[in-house]
């Protein structure tokens, strides 16, 4: 994941975002405390529509590809497990209460 390739110098300069720069656990790890930040960060911003990948709603650090790359990892993402079991992945549940909180207190509304 992009977060996590970040060099130190690159992150300290993603932290001094509005929303981001008075959270003090943000670190080197993508934890839901970051993907909450990121999400506010996004759906706060002054633009009509925002449009959220599906790896941003279930809070995962998959990537669909890498830029400047090329080879059989781009393009290829897959859902992680079938829907049946996304549904009641606890982790799942949880990275989709952290996007509807997001989308609540910027006052979009979902489709």
């Amino acid at each position: 994941m992009w977060w996590d390739e970040l060099s130190d110098a690159e992150r300290a300069e993603v932290v001094k975002l509005p929303g981001l720069k008075d959270m003090p656990d943000i670190g080197k790890a993508f934890t839901p405390a970051v993907h909450a930040a990121l999400l506010h960060l996004v759906l706060e911003a002054g633009s009509d529509l925002v449009l959220l990948l599906l790896q941003d709603l279930l809070g995962v650090r998959d990537r669909i590809n890498k830029p400047a790359t090329l080879g059989d990892h781009n393009w290829t993402w897959r859902l992680p497990s079938p829907l049946e079991k996304l549904r009641d992945d606890p982790q799942v549940t949880a990275a989709l209460t952290r996007v509807k909180a997001a989308v609540v207190a910027s006052g979009r509304r979902m489709p």
